[in-house]
């Protein structure tokens, strides 16, 4: 259930608090997400107020720029809508002696419009519909997102930066603290068939971080476009009715990035398999700019290595996470898996 604070100011403004959360969405996070009334609810750390309050003005002014394009772009409810995000700050309800140490006292809980739709729990049930769908609204919000920013040219994206000195740990490394998080999993009683799949995969992972260092280094060290982006636009964010997109949620993370990230991030979670995949919806993509008179920043074989570099840090942090293994079933083992089978399958290169 939401926490005591949370329900008693939501009380206040006249809406139901009774509802269950929802199933955690597969991912580091689990944020747990509420749906209330017509308002949909999910908790950040409270050290994200200050991030997300930023973000919230600048997405209010980017939408009024920009209405009636398709996923809506709502991330605060408009009934309730103010200069201010509607952000809660809420007391935990959790007493100190069950409360993990150094956690916060506080945590940040983002009130959101509800969008109609379904998730795609897998990459196996996306259509080649969805993609191209996906493809066409990615591709519309990226054309719309200089109306309310003009790119500023010349500048270089700290997301990348970041990603490249993290690739470059790994190599110096050898991988060897993720040997050792291998082992400390040979331990757990976790299925024999997980930790095949993630001995094999920690093998494609040093391949494709050997094949992809070049490539990442050119990208973090180049002067690209960044403009504003979704930043977390990956399979779980999207909404689905049919083969259209009904919803795009989650504009936590939205920044001045690389659209490239964007691409990558959406289509290695809708693709299993090599760049030539990527094919129609790249076409689909590209179309929804060229209605606008505009091109892609970036092309598809940087967005197709950025996810493959995607794929090897996100294996390197599951390894460094103890809590995912204690459900077989959990949508993070779910994630892992599909994580595991993506790096096997980019060892195949283009």
């Amino acid at each position: 259930m939401l926490p005591i604070r949370v329900r008693k100011d939501l009380q206040q403004l006249g809406l139901d608090t009774q509802s269950q959360a929802l199933i955690p969405q597969a991912g580091l996070s689990g944020a747990a997400v509420y749906r209330v009334g017509t308002y949909a609810i999910k908790s950040h750390p409270a050290a994200s107020f200050d991030r997300l309050a930023s973000v919230h003005r600048q997405q209010q002014r980017w939408a009024q720029s920009v209405q009636g394009w398709i996923p809506r772009l709502r991330v605060w409810p408009s009934l309730l809508s103010s200069p201010a995000p509607t952000v809660l700050l809420a007391e935990l309800d959790a007493p100190p002696v069950h409360r993990p140490a150094g956690a916060s006292l506080y945590s940040c809980w983002e009130c959101m419009d509800w969008l109609p739709g379904i998730h795609l729990e897998t990459i196996q049930e996306v259509t080649p519909g969805q993609q191209t769908a996906v493809a066409h609204a990615l591709g519309t919000l990226h054309a719309l997102a200089p109306q309310a920013q003009s790119p500023p040219n010349g500048s270089r994206d700290d997301r990348m930066t970041e990603r490249n000195r993290l690739l470059q740990e790994l190599l110096r490394s050898n991988f060897q603290q993720q040997h050792r998080d291998l082992e400390r999993l040979a331990t757990q009683p976790i299925p024999l068939d997980l930790l095949e799949s993630i001995q094999n995969a920690l093998r494609s992972a040093k391949q494709i971080a050997l094949d992809c260092h070049r490539a990442m280094l050119q990208l973090a060290t180049q002067n690209n476009t960044r403009h504003w982006m979704h930043g977390d636009a990956w399979r779980g964010n999207w909404l689905f009715e049919a083969d259209g997109v009904s919803g795009l949620i989650d504009f936590s993370q939205a920044d001045l990035r690389w659209p490239g990230f964007d691409f990558a991030r959406a289509f290695g979670s809708m693709i299993q398999g090599p760049m030539r995949l990527w094919m129609d919806p790249w076409e689909s993509y590209c179309q929804a700019l060229s209605d606008r008179g505009l091109r892609p920043a970036f092309r598809l074989d940087e967005a197709y290595q950025m996810h493959r570099v995607s794929t090897v840090l996100t294996l390197a942090r599951y390894l460094g996470e103890h809590h995912l293994f204690v459900s077989e079933n959990g949508p993070s083992i779910s994630r892992l898996r599909e994580v595991c089978q993506q790096l096997v399958d980019g060892t195949a290169g283009y």
